[in-house]
């Protein structure tokens, strides 16, 4: 079983987050999004994102999703003076609760 999850993952290159949203950083490619335990990290949102359920990707809604590794925030806050925050990943689905 482990080595079949495995090989699902490498060929597939998903990687997967979930928990609760923290903060929401708006970004001039789309969203920075902080997600809380249990699978915590910086995912990058942006148009054309795999997007179900109730589209809430604003705090204190759950979310749980694929990513691909790499990804930055340009222009944090639509502020170009600060320099770009990387993210974990770049989401690929995502999927979030009603509240």
């Amino acid at each position: 079983m482990f080595a079949r999850n495995f090989i699902l993952v490498v060929v597939f290159g998903f990687l997967v987050f979930g928990g609760r949203i923290i903060n929401t950083v708006p970004c001039d490619n789309g969203f920075l999004l902080i997600i809380g335990p249990p699978k915590p990290g910086l995912f990058m949102w942006m148009p054309g994102t795999l997007t179900y359920s109730w589209y809430q990707l604003r705090p204190p809604a759950w979310a749980l999703g694929s990513f691909v590794p790499g990804g930055a925030c340009i222009c944090p806050y639509y502020d170009c003076h600060d320099p770009a925050l990387p993210a974990l990943g770049t989401i690929t689905m995502i999927g979030t609760s009603n509240f």
